[in-house]
């Protein structure tokens, strides 16, 4: 989200050091939540109303993290679901951004990181998409390193010429994130 707002003004905070811009270079997103209102859709397995995410719950009920976010049941505020949902900040400001992303993920669907992407793809802007079948929901480390890694695909867009890079099969590692960052925070 923070690398998607830093030019939406009424994003900015009041609080702290308010004199200095909030966007930034590059930016990594390790299983980025992105439309709060399709996760149980696109869930791995039919969510359980009332039991906690970990034990299979619904990210729609009131309790869910992101009704708690939002201030409201997912399912019952539509515009509230909108704001907090990156991909409706894209902008030719935003920086390039790297998404990694389990398709094994039990608590953010691979959805979430895939739409995203395509989102950025679809406008022309920097965007790679590291996706690993076998992995899970963090930690990050267990993403990108050992068998999980397994089977990984690595796929990308440009703002330049819009040119798309088509999947293609990757072994990520701490080095991809690292060689990501310097690239573009080094120029």
């Amino acid at each position: 989200m923070a690398a998607l707002t830093g030019d939406v003004p009424e994003l900015e905070g009041s609080v702290g050091t308010t004199d200095v811009p909030s966007t930034v270079a590059a930016a990594v997103a390790f299983y980025p939540p992105t439309d709060f209102s399709l996760m149980d859709a696109w869930a791995l397995r039919p969510c359980r109303a009332g039991a906690s995410l970990l034990q299979g719950g619904c990210h729609a009920d009131a309790e869910s993290p992101e009704s708690r976010l939002l201030g409201c049941t997912v399912s019952e505020c539509f515009d509230e679901v909108q704001k907090a949902n990156p991909a409706r900040y894209i902008s030719t400001a935003d920086p390039p951004l790297m998404i990694l992303h389990g398709q094994s993920d039990p608590l953010v669907p691979h959805h979430q990181g895939e739409q995203l992407y395509q989102a950025l793809n679809k406008v022309c802007r920097d965007a790679t998409f590291i996706s690993v079948p076998m992995a899970g929901h963090g930690p990050p480390q267990g993403l990108i390193t050992g068998e999980t890694s397994r089977g990984a695909t690595i796929r990308s867009t440009k703002a330049e010429g819009c040119a798309v890079e088509n999947p293609r099969p990757f072994e990520p590692s701490w080095r991809t994130v690292v060689d990501f960052l310097d690239t573009h925070l080094k120029k």
